[in-house]
């Protein structure tokens, strides 16, 4: 066994020297409004986007908050029509059990009550029953 090191070809050093390293740097945001050193770039584009992202922001967040308005207004009003036309209801049964008391069917009466307030229980239960289940 010798102890003679390896000679390398010429081909072998030139290629060990000529190793390229690449790297490749991202950078990436999250949120409506890109940082400053972004804007400084959009600005070198063209001077008005910085001033007209910005613009685009505030009228998106007009918006949002004009369509939450709604939602809530509209959700108002259609509890409230709930609970009016519901008392409706409820006082067209009380008047309809009135009349059959007085024309001499007071069976015919506690029947018509009775489903009323069956059915009123049922849709309280299960109104109870969805919003637990929208909640969770």
């Amino acid at each position: 066994m010798s102890n003679k090191p390896a000679k390398q070809t010429d081909n072998q050093s030139s290629s060990d020297s000529q190793q390229k390293t690449t790297a490749q740097i991202s950078r990436h945001y999250s949120g409506i409004i890109p940082p400053p050193e972004f804007m400084s770039h959009y600005a070198e584009i063209n001077p008005d986007f910085p001033n007209r992202i910005l613009s685009l922001t505030e009228n998106e967040g007009k918006h949002r908050q004009q369509m939450e308005r709604k939602i809530v207004n509209f959700s108002f009003i259609s509890e409230m029509a709930g609970i009016v036309s519901g008392l409706f209801a409820v006082a067209m049964v009380c008047l309809l059990c009135y009349y059959f008391i007085e024309q001499n069917n007071p069976k015919e009466a506690s029947h018509v009550a009775i489903a009323v307030i069956v059915g009123l229980a049922g849709v309280f239960v299960f109104r109870k029953f969805t919003k637990k289940d929208t909640n969770s």
